[in-house]
């Protein structure tokens, strides 16, 4: 963003829990979310193994290496 302008999430944890926790949610759904973690800069206020685990508790191993991939590949860490 050239403004300056950052979104900031409150609780960018609790966020992603909240969602991987919640059936109606996608692993697509999960992994916008984890980019717009790591792109605004909050990465650093998350326990990435709580949450990393509970995405290998709702779906498997590979389904965090593709949501990894997919909020990597897509624009995280670009700014």
């Amino acid at each position: 963003m050239t403004d300056g302008t950052r979104i900031v999430l409150a609780d960018p944890e609790g966020y992603l829990l909240e969602e991987i926790a919640n059936p109606a949610m996608k692993r697509l759904d999960v992994a916008k979310t984890y980019r717009l973690v790591l792109a605004s800069g909050d990465a650093p206020r998350v326990n990435w193994r709580t949450v990393n685990t509970a995405v290998t508790g709702r779906w498997s191993e590979s389904a965090l290496d593709w949501i990894k991939r997919f909020a990597w590949k897509t624009g995280a860490g670009d700014g």
